[in-house]
């Protein structure tokens, strides 16, 4: 099939791959794919975690890109929290700015974020091309490997009860993820622009499962 998605974020989106792939070739479509960095226009990381990698001129030229090659929608994919929020603890951040030589500063990372999504949503918009925003999905605690190693090691095998007392609660997921939902709510109701949820697809209504008896949800 011809590609007419270009799906863009940073390992969260490629955690997404082997589903995005299964779902793409179910509707007999196909997609170009970049997952290095966050896919946000004009930011940098403070520390960038791909040696070499300029964040900021490959998002400049995905938008490059997708100018030309005008595909049906454009998808963004991150671990949205790491860059305004910094995991549960509030220690776990990858700090952003808008100059290649910021500085690892909270306030400054949020007020990056906000230009950077401004400005990839307003880009994305005067070219015409639907883009959706995919919520960053229940992000845990702890590892599930180790998780997985813990409750066999500690049970003998692995009782759906006793892998959930590690898994996060809906509300522990919506408590991380207020600041950034909340920063993305504002371009919902913009024409073009969808906001898309997976918390129904990973949450029950107690928790947010790690994974079942056969599988974890997560990888790393």
């Amino acid at each position: 099939a011809v590609p007419n998605m270009f799906v863009l974020g940073d390992s969260h989106a490629l955690s997404m791959l082997p589903a995005l792939d299964e779902a793409l070739r179910l509707e007999s479509r196909a997609a170009w794919f970049v997952a290095p960095c966050p896919p946000l226009l004009g930011v940098h990381p403070v520390v960038p975690q791909s040696a070499g990698t300029d964040c900021a001129a490959l998002n400049q030229r995905v938008l490059d890109f997708v100018r030309k090659h005008r595909p049906r929608q454009v998808v963004l994919m991150a671990r949205w929290a790491f860059y305004t929020d910094g995991g549960h603890d509030g220690r776990n951040w990858r700090f952003l700015d808008v100059g290649s030589n910021g500085r690892a500063d909270p306030g400054l990372s949020r007020a990056a974020f906000l230009q950077g999504l401004r400005s990839t949503v307003t880009a994305y918009r005067a070219l015409g091309v639907p883009l959706v925003l995919v919520a960053q999905v229940p992000e845990q605690r702890h590892d599930a490997r180790t998780l997985y190693f813990r409750t066999v090691r500690d049970h003998g095998g692995i009782p759906p009860a006793a892998l959930d007392r590690y898994a996060v609660t809906p509300a522990e997921h919506r408590r991380l993820q207020a600041w950034v939902r909340e920063a993305m709510s504002r371009y919902q109701q913009q024409p073009g622009v969808t906001v898309l949820s997976l918390d129904d697809v990973y949450c029950d209504p107690g928790r947010c499962p790690i994974g079942s008896t056969d599988a974890s949800r997560y990888h790393d």
